[in-house]
């Protein structure tokens, strides 16, 4: 996206799609995702859910044992 500050990733998570359903799926949930991807995040799109994760991503401290 030009003129973005932070890359975006999106996954599709969705098998035996081809090129034009994948578009077909993109227009349809753009909407829903684009601020996302403004901001900057890595955006998984399921069957049954679409999840964010926003950057930086960060790892998670292990608590020490």
């Amino acid at each position: 996206m030009a003129g973005a500050e932070k890359p975006s990733v999106i996954r599709i998570r969705r098998e035996g799609m081809r090129g034009p359903d994948i578009a077909a799926l993109l227009k349809t949930i753009w909407p829903r995702i684009e601020p996302a991807v403004r901001r900057g995040a890595v955006i998984t799109v399921t069957e049954r859910a679409i999840r964010f994760r926003y950057l930086p991503i960060v790892p998670v401290k292990n608590p020490a044992p």
